[in-house]
């Protein structure tokens, strides 16, 4: 760790260092929101048609 803070953190920007931060803090941020995007829960077309119907149905 303290190797990467001296070659990285302390070092000034170059495209090396950029890449080794994309490489290194994106593939996570990236695995994070596929993941979400996976479990969200998405009614078909013919369950929102159906409570749309119910809630504007004249009997209610």
């Amino acid at each position: 760790m303290d190797e990467e803070y001296k070659r990285v953190w302390k070092a000034r920007r170059t495209f090396g260092t950029s890449l080794f931060l994309c490489n290194r803090y994106l593939p996570p941020a990236i695995f994070f929101l596929d993941l979400t995007a996976q479990f969200r829960w998405n009614p078909t077309t013919e369950l929102y048609v159906a409570a749309r119907l119910a809630i504007h149905s004249p009997g209610y």
